[in-house]
């Protein structure tokens, strides 16, 4: 009776399309298991959010990336799409890549990746590349030596890019003293160590883009220090005197001492600059003595033998270049003469006064009268002169010197507008610091040669 409503059950299963799979009679064991169908497979989607960007004349390549779908997956850019970057192509295997593009901008498109299933699954991604100029280059190879305390500057350059740059030393380090300006890529200071120093130095752009470039200075060791200054001018009692000591070489700062022998009484020694200044006020005569400068750092130091002679007085008129009177640095107060002039009535009788200077060659001396005290913040006279004052600038044959800079637009003698305000390339004649306004009077004056040089200061009623 059981296998007849069994074979039934089937027959009635099987009109209805379904297929059942009953037990076998007598209870438990034995049978085929039940199996559901298959999941369905994941969505399709691109799992690709971004791209870099690219640059003016530098190959790109980038590859989009998908997730889900079943099967081979073929990329492509969906209908309606805006361009790719010039030069770029989309692959199917999702490479954009190609030659160089040329054109600057943002580039907007939409990218579509389909799988090989049936019914087929399609994805899409709106997506964008910057275009760019070229990546910033840092253009410097090599920079020029330096030397221990000898003052160092060079700029770092870079091309390309998106400015501002900003500049750093990432490894490992500057010759000691020196740094480089994070604006303007500026290496500068005073070295103070020997030695080659390998560094890489670093620019930054706006973008925030970098470069690097590895580079080399070689510090030289610094020369021999050396005292300059081989003799001194004459002082005279109660007359302000002013003068600095000079050396080369070594490593700054500089320090002066007195090994030997005394300065004449009044006069005092400035350790720092070598500045020798005060107002005598003793005996009479050569005062020797012997100096040392010493560097910062382990340079041996030098020694020089000087000697300030002292005068009772500023003997004698000063209206010639054989009767001269010296003059120092610094600013000196001086009636127009030492004693009483005669008084000219018209400019073709002035009055003339001559000054002494010893200056090296090469240097550059400014030469200042403050006759009347009007503009120059430098000159408190009490009582302004009611002269004019001349400046004139001869050498010992009293040959007027043409190696002078004049003050303001003209050319101080004529009135002319002069060409060449910068160069040392006027006649040294000045009468006015501005024509026709102040009656002060100034020359920078550039010395040509050795040996002593006379500005004649001529004072016209």
């Amino acid at each position: 009776m059981k296998r007849l409503t069994h074979l039934r059950w089937m027959a009635a299963a099987a009109s209805t399309g379904l297929l059942l799979t009953l037990a076998a009679c007598g209870g438990s064991g034995g049978g085929t298991p039940f199996n559901p169908p298959p999941p369905a497979p994941p969505a399709l989607s691109v799992s690709t959010t971004s791209l870099p960007d690219g640059n003016l004349s530098q190959s790109y390549s980038a590859t989009l990336q998908a997730s889900g779908g079943t099967g081979t997956r073929t990329w492509s850019r969906a209908s309606g799409s805006g361009p790719l970057p010039d030069d770029l192509t989309l692959s199917s295997s999702g490479v954009i890549n190609g030659g160089t593009p040329t054109v600057e901008g943002t580039f907007n498109f939409t990218v579509q990746v389909a799988d090989s299933a049936s019914p087929q699954q399609v994805a899409t991604r709106a997506l964008s590349i910057l275009i760019r100029t070229d990546a910033v280059t840092i253009t410097t190879t090599s920079l020029p030596g330096g030397q221990v305390g000898v003052a160092y500057s060079q700029f770092v350059s870079a091309t390309n890019g998106q400015p501002p740059f900003s500049w750093s030393i990432s490894a490992p380090a500057l010759p000691t003293g020196l740094s480089i300006d994070p604006n303007t890529g500026e290496i500068g200071g005073l070295p103070t160590t020997q030695g080659t120093f390998n560094f890489t130095v670093q620019v930054t752009d706006d973008l925030l883009d970098t470069a690097t470039a590895d580079l080399t200075i070689d510090i030289a060791s610094a020369p021999s220090l050396a005292i300059t200054t081989t003799a001194l001018p004459d002082g005279a009692v109660g007359v302000p005197y002013n003068v600095t000591l000079q050396a080369t070489g070594g490593t700054p700062p500089l320090m002066w001492s007195r090994t030997a022998g005394n300065l004449p009484s009044g006069l005092l020694l400035d350790a720092a600059t070598g500045n020798i200044s005060g107002i005598p006020n003793g005996s009479l005569g050569p005062s020797p003595f012997t100096m040392q400068v010493d560097d910062s750092v382990s340079s041996p130091p030098d020694t020089q033998t000087l000697s300030i002679n002292i005068l009772s007085a500023l003997a004698g008129r000063n209206e010639t270049i054989a009767t001269a009177t010296p003059l120092f640095n610094g600013t000196a107060r001086a009636s127009i003469s030492p004693y009483t002039d005669p008084v000219g009535t018209t400019p073709v009788n002035p009055d003339v006064d001559v000054y002494e200077i010893i200056a090296t060659a090469g240097s550059i001396v400014e030469i200042r009268i403050c006759a009347r005290s009007l503009t120059d913040p430098r000159c408190t006279l009490a009582t302004p002169s009611p002269l004019d004052s001349v400046i004139e600038i001869v050498d010992v044959n009293d040959v007027r010197q043409t190696t002078c800079r004049n003050e303001g637009t003209d050319d101080g003698v004529t009135g002319l507008a002069d060409i060449t305000p910068t160069l040392f390339d006027d006649t040294c004649l000045n009468d006015d610091i501005t024509l026709g306004v102040v009656q002060d009077s100034k020359l920078e004056f550039q010395v040509p040669g050795t040996g002593t040089f006379n500005p004649s200061k001529r004072c016209v009623p």
